[in-house]
């Protein structure tokens, strides 16, 4: 666990270092220190901070590094792999499932591994290749035939909202007479993924606890596992009391790919009692407008509205991003957001949301095929500095 200190001000040193300095040279207290601008001992006082204020920000820079929620860079890889025992995730490929047609008749076959299928490039748009994950034996007579692929460039530009934009056959089939045709309902392309950015492993690490690698079996050991998925961006797992345990997720589009059900359910084997089954279902991104207006204690000409409305924004941003179960909210938590951004907020009036939105009962979840995971982004933050308000 990370330790916390409280570092003294550049103030508090000079003035440390001038007590110091009178009381070495008139320990008596008799006044002839003579501390005036330009003397020699206001020199040495000077001196004294300068090294001493070094030695601070160094120490804040490192008591800083120390903790998820300020390190950055490899002082963070360090606090994941130390403190949570888990590894920043690397770039994942994105699959999904392309529908394939030909005619009537036709012999046996199948579709090689590596066949190569893609978006076409559309301006400044590149193209997007998917390449065949395994080879597909076609049956005599077999007409349609779904085949797994998986993007040939790791990332999130094989997250293809819809499948039938992949109309390319690039490599020729054994059978020639295979042309693409209306993907199989449900299907998607998903779960690719960049390398885990600082601000996306810090949220991960903070959504988990420091022991719950210890602690297998557990719902939160559950969840860190689900999140320890290459692709997986969200999760949220419930036990819905009847006798299972859901994990809700998706990639950073909020699509759950077959491939992707199958990678998180691979790792939790070694993260779950056997025993309880585990369902795994989508969750639906639904945006949240926050509208508000923030009263300051003084005339506005005091402050500097956009560095406060710009801290407003980023607290309710962190507020969303850290709350345990992603389909509920409170007003009273974005208000309290909202205030935190100066110390100097009189008060916060709430125009939008209107109202808390109150995650179900445990049980409830049994039933729901998915949940709303409320998201809030910059533009849909409409925060008005206001004078203070007065009878």
């Amino acid at each position: 666990m990370a330790i916390s200190y409280t570092l003294p001000t550049i103030q508090e040193l000079a003035d440390t270092a001038e007590q110091e300095l009178r009381l070495a040279l008139d320990p008596q207290g008799t006044g002839v220190v003579d501390l005036a601008d330009g003397s020699r001992n206001t020199a040495l006082v000077s001196m004294q901070v300068g090294v001493a204020a070094r030695v601070v920000r160094y120490a804040a820079d490192r008591e800083a590094a120390s903790r998820a929620s300020t390190a950055e860079g490899d002082d963070l890889d360090v606090v994941g792999r130390d403190f949570y025992g888990e590894p920043r995730k690397v770039s994942a490929k994105a699959t999904g499932f392309r529908k394939l047609l030909r005619g009537a008749a036709r012999p046996a076959t199948t579709i090689p591994k590596g066949s190569r299928f893609a978006v076409p490039a559309a301006g400044s748009s590149p193209a997007v290749v998917f390449q065949a994950s395994a080879t597909v034996v076609v049956l005599v007579n077999e007409t349609t035939v779904n085949i797994p692929v998986e993007a040939v460039d790791a990332g999130e530009s094989g997250n293809i909202t819809d499948p039938a934009t992949v109309t390319q056959i690039l490599d020729v089939l054994p059978d020639t007479t295979w042309a693409v045709t209306t993907p199989q309902a449900g299907t998607v392309f998903g779960g690719g993924a960049e390398d885990e950015s600082d601000a996306v492993y810090r949220a991960r690490l903070l959504q988990i606890g420091t022991e719950d690698n210890d602690q297998r079996g557990t719902l939160n050991a559950i969840l860190a596992g689900v999140l320890r998925v290459p692709g997986v961006r969200f999760a949220t797992v419930v036990e819905p009391l009847n006798g299972t345990v859901v994990a809700f997720l998706g990639d950073a589009g909020y699509a759950l790919p077959l491939a992707l059900q199958q990678a998180v359910r691979t790792e939790l084997l070694d993260w779950r009692c056997l025993g309880p089954p585990l369902d795994l279902r989508p969750l639906t991104p639904v945006s949240v407008q926050v509208t508000a207006t923030i009263y300051m204690a003084r005339t506005l000409e005091n402050y500097d509205a956009a560095a406060i409305t710009a801290a407003a924004e980023n607290l309710v941003l962190a507020y969303m991003a850290a709350r345990p179960h992603p389909d509920e909210y409170f007003t009273e938590m974005l208000a309290g957001a909202i205030a935190g951004a100066h110390p100097e907020v009189q008060h916060v009036v709430l125009a939008d949301p209107a109202a808390s939105v109150l995650r179900p009962t445990d049980g409830s979840y049994g039933a729901a095929s998915t949940i709303n995971h409320y998201r809030v982004e910059a533009g849909k933050l409409r925060l008005t500095l206001a004078p203070p308000l007065t009878s």
